[in-house]
């Protein structure tokens, strides 16, 4: 990947930073009574999300603790809309490699 590319995705992967955090406190999130926890947990699910891509991107030599407990991070944060498919063990597996 190109400087230029690397440069390019991260700006994209900010702008979609941004526009969930513009949502999260303030925006419909904040409306608990109409589905706003629902719509927090998916603004949070793509909030990780963007935060792995961006460690996996930032720079030509990637930090694979970091890309792992990011990864872990993502899991437990899935687990929030789909709490019945075990994605917490998978996080828990994931970090467990980790310390060994």
């Amino acid at each position: 990947m190109t400087n230029e590319q690397r440069i390019a995705l991260r700006n994209a992967l900010r702008e979609v930073h941004n526009r969930v955090h513009e949502l999260y406190p303030r925006g419909e999130a904040k409306d608990f009574e109409s589905g706003g926890q629902a719509l927090r947990n998916q603004l949070l699910v793509i909030d990780l999300a963007v935060h792995l891509a961006d460690e996996v991107i930032s720079s030509a030599e990637i930090d694979k603790a970091k890309v792992v407990e990011r990864t872990a991070n993502l899991l437990y944060g899935v687990r929030l809309v789909a709490p019945e498919r075990g994605v917490e063990k998978a996080a828990a597996l994931l970090l467990a490699d980790l310390t060994e």
